[in-house]
């Protein structure tokens, strides 16, 4: 969120970009230019700023996650609660099916049922078992 504030410069304005500043080491090592604290990558781009604007997308995901966790976990968690009965049974045994699934097994799932970048509204369990006909 305060990536503007805090980076010494825009990884993403094309014209900060030097391709003569290419590979520059960090600071501290032979070679390295202070204005590039962490050094820079192969298109001359500041490591520090390309860093602290890539984390705010990690973060954004992270608590984005976070928030609607705790949102549907206090919403059941209330309804199985207050209503009790047989809507807290079936909550229940919804809870149990999906403690019993592994982590890694529902990744694999989500990701072969989620059509991936340049694949929109081509799934990829179609073009798996498109492949295996073959």
């Amino acid at each position: 969120m305060f990536a503007p504030l805090l980076a010494p410069a825009d990884p993403y304005d094309l014209a900060l970009i030097n391709i003569m500043n290419s590979e520059l080491p960090p600071v501290g090592m032979s070679g390295a230019d202070p204005a590039f604290p962490l050094g820079t990558d192969a298109q001359g781009r500041d490591l520090l700023s390309t860093i602290l604007y890539g984390a705010r997308v990690s973060l954004m995901i992270g608590f984005g996650a976070v928030v609607l966790q705790a949102f549907l976990g206090i919403l059941f968690g209330l309804l199985a609660g207050y209503l009790g009965g047989k809507v807290d049974a079936v909550l229940m045994r919804i809870a149990d099916v999906q403690l019993s699934f592994s982590t890694l097994m529902v990744a694999i799932i989500v990701g072969a049922v989620i059509p991936g970048p340049g694949h929109a509204g081509n799934p990829a369990v179609p073009r798996v078992a498109d492949q295996i006909r073959l």
